[in-house]
């Protein structure tokens, strides 16, 4: 039979009866008091929840107007992203207070292809450590995360969406024009672009353009940004081209490399290595980036937090490549240094045979994904790797990278 339950109010005493009914089970008043306490330690007192809401949104905003100092973003400004993260914490402190957390289905995929953005959201994780006791693991961080790149590509489309008027400047304004024409409106959408041959001026300057995409100097004079590409361009112009976008960096602004520069140009001779005898991955990780700080290349504590990036989650990803970072990036140039090992060294389970160490400008926070996909395309292709494992000099590395291009 079911207990009196004075103790209990109405919500709670409804749960009791339903246990009750549907597990056939009795309850002591002992019981019952120990679930009602249970019940108002683990839930949120509304009447504060507005109050502690507000709390979180001067956390948040304080740490966005931080986050966009140090890296020359803008969050902040963007009230809907906003919004729609403050939620998101708002309901994980919840269910991390609880014990709850979710798996993440491509958090190596998030970890591999947005590591600085990544960064960011374990920044935000240790804040909500430090104010609300609460530890997020790396599955949920890569939630967060998704909040953060979901506005990089927004502000990067707002961005575009400021040049209404293309001019495409080409020899003759023929085929390959148009080839150039075809690449720009997938770029800039809404834009209405022109092509316009080097004996055209006189219609480039009457079309009035915001911005000038050229293949050689121009006898006009201009005051909106020109930019210098090639005949034909590839997926990394455009990258470049969205990156000088981002940044609006026009001053000397060439679109003309190959992917063969694009990757090799973070590479140097000085900061690369084959390894025959190290069996220590966290030690390798340190004289690494000890040598690129030393070097006046990682910037101020960058073999500290490199270690700390690496402390949080492991950057060992497949077919044994490891791509180490530091979690702030405040380089003095652009590096990405290469340890190959000829005997693999083991970390947590998995096989290291390449560590890229990247090191890199804040200003570059666009081009890291490129770097990062690059990468993916080559840890994606065992082949590749092993190839790249035989390289016994800088010279033979070189060329096989060539070749994945």
């Amino acid at each position: 039979s079911k207990l009196d339950t004075p103790v209990c109010d109405q919500q709670e005493s409804e749960i009791v009866d339903t246990i009750i009914e549907k597990f056939k089970v009795n309850f002591t008043l002992n019981d019952i008091e120990d679930f009602e306490n249970l019940i108002n330690n683990k839930s949120r007192n509304n009447a504060n929840t507005d109050e502690n809401l507000d709390v979180l949104k001067k956390h948040i905003n304080d740490f966005l107007i931080d986050i966009d100092v140090s890296n020359q973003t803008h969050f902040n400004e963007d009230e809907e992203f906003k919004r729609l993260l403050i939620t998101h914490v708002s309901l994980l402190i919840n269910r991390l207070s609880f014990k709850v957390s979710y798996s993440n289905p491509i958090i190596d995929e998030l970890l591999i292809k947005y590591p600085m953005v990544f960064n960011i959201a374990i920044s935000l994780g240790d804040l909500l450590k430090e104010k609300y006791d609460v530890s997020a693991p790396k599955d949920e961080i890569g939630f967060v995360a998704t909040y953060f790149i979901l506005h990089m590509e927004k502000e990067v489309i707002h961005k575009l969406k400021k040049y209404n008027k293309i001019a495409i400047v080409c020899s003759s304004g023929g085929g390959s024009a148009y080839l150039i024409k075809l690449k720009m409106e997938n770029l800039f959408s809404s834009a209405s672009i022109e092509t316009f041959s080097l004996l055209q001026m006189n219609e480039l300057e009457n079309f009035n353009p915001d911005i000038i995409f050229s293949i050689t100097n121009l006898n006009i004079t201009t005051t909106v940004p020109v930019i210098f590409i090639k005949e034909l361009l590839d997926d990394y112009d455009i990258l470049n081209i969205k990156q000088l976008v981002m940044f609006e960096k026009f001053d000397k602004a060439f679109v003309d490399k190959t992917k063969e520069y694009y990757i090799q140009r973070f590479f140097d001779p000085e900061f690369f290595m084959v390894d025959n005898k190290s069996t220590d991955y966290i030690k390798c990780l340190k004289d690494m980036s000890s040598e690129i700080e030393s070097g006046g290349i990682g910037g101020h504590n960058y073999s500290e937090n490199v270690l700390k990036r690496e402390s949080f989650a492991s950057t060992v990803y497949l077919n044994g490549i490891a791509i180490p970072h530091s979690i702030e990036m405040n380089a003095n140039k652009d590096l990405i240094s290469v340890k190959i090992f000829k005997k693999p060294v083991s970390f947590q389970g998995k096989k290291v045979s390449i560590i890229f160490m990247i090191s890199l400008r804040k200003e570059n926070l666009v081009s890291h994904e490129g770097i990062t996909n690059d990468l993916f395309e080559i840890m994606n292709d065992l082949e590749t790797v092993q190839a790249l494992v035989k390289s016994g000099s800088f010279k033979e590395f070189i060329a096989q990278i060539k070749k994945k291009g």
